[in-house]
């Protein structure tokens, strides 16, 4: 059964926003969208701001980046489908028993990092495949085997 894992007194989890990582998942979404950093050296008064360029593949990302890769595959035959609506289109098993977990709000921020690399249009809170969000899915098929294909269902 899924549940939160209690944090420990001086643990480095609770350097983390409040509600991340809590079981179930908090409904709303309060992590911080604009990620930025401060330099420390007053001398340099300097702030970056930190934008999304593509999503990562290899790494501790390679769980998401199947995961959107699934979605993407799940939705590119359903034009115009609400975002509220992809997490009908996976069982409970695969929304649950597979990491990362489906719950709205990731599908909702996973929906939100593919439109800003350009892989899905979002209107009105319905999205679309893009022409590169079919090709960048055909070449991810090209690099799996035919294991990973039937385990992803793709």
């Amino acid at each position: 059964m899924l549940k939160t894992i209690p944090d420990e007194k001086y643990s480095m989890t609770k350097l983390r926003p409040a509600n991340s990582f809590k079981w179930p998942p908090h409904p709303e979404r309060t992590i911080m969208e604009n990620v930025t950093l401060t330099c420390p050296d007053l001398r340099t008064a300097i702030l970056f701001k930190f934008d999304v360029i593509d999503l990562a593949e290899d790494g501790d990302s390679k769980t998401y980046f199947r995961r959107h890769m699934c979605i993407i595959h799940r939705i590119q035959d359903k034009p115009d489908i609400p975002i509220s609506e992809i997490i009908n289109l996976f069982t409970k098993e695969e929304q649950l028993e597979i990491y990362p977990t489906l719950t709205p709000m990731v599908i909702e921020l996973m929906i939100e990092d593919q439109e800003l690399v350009g892989l899905v249009s979002v209107t009105d809170g319905k999205v679309n495949v893009t022409d590169k969000g079919r090709d960048r899915l055909e070449e991810f098929r090209k690099t799996l085997s035919q294991d990973e294909i039937v385990a992803l269902k793709l």
